[in-house]
């Protein structure tokens, strides 16, 4: 299995572990307190989704969609090695620092930590967009083969 592969599914498990500890510290906290504030809720909500659904469907879509060599010789097949780490590294600093600049930003206001969330999505699209470069690549008919019906 590719390194950039394993880090996305090690990333993934990560932040499943994380997910599911700050949701227990959730249930503790209304238990005693009452609603978790919405900003935690976002967070773990993102954490979740992007963090753990996220990364493990890219790892996984890396990993096992069909080869071209003709796109990607380099690699046997499977993609371009700077591509699939800009697109590991786009999505989740993106993602750490949305996390962290969301939480600031909703105690603070502070118009630049808002500024900086907002470009903090800017590398996770872009990610994205590799991802379906690659997998674009990787899945569209090739000239002279049927595809199946």
């Amino acid at each position: 299995m590719p390194q950039t592969v394993r880090w996305f599914i090690r990333t993934s498990a990560i932040y499943l572990v994380l997910t599911f500890l700050l949701g227990a510290i959730f249930l503790y906290y209304n238990w005693l307190s009452g609603p978790v504030p919405r900003p935690w809720v976002i967070a773990h909500l993102h954490a979740g989704l992007v963090g753990w659904l996220v990364n493990i469907v890219i790892g996984v879509g890396l990993w096992m969609f069909p080869l071209n060599k003709e796109v990607f010789p380099e690699s046997g097949g499977r993609y371009t090695l700077a591509l699939a780490r800009f697109c590991y590294f786009g999505l989740n600093i993106g993602l750490a620092v949305r996390l962290i600049t969301d939480l600031i930003f909703s105690y603070t206001h502070n118009r630049l930590i808002g500024a900086v969330m907002a470009l903090s999505g800017i590398p996770q699209v872009m990610a994205v967009a590799i991802f379906l470069y690659i997998v674009w690549k990787r899945v569209r008919q090739i000239e002279g083969l049927k595809a199946n019906p």
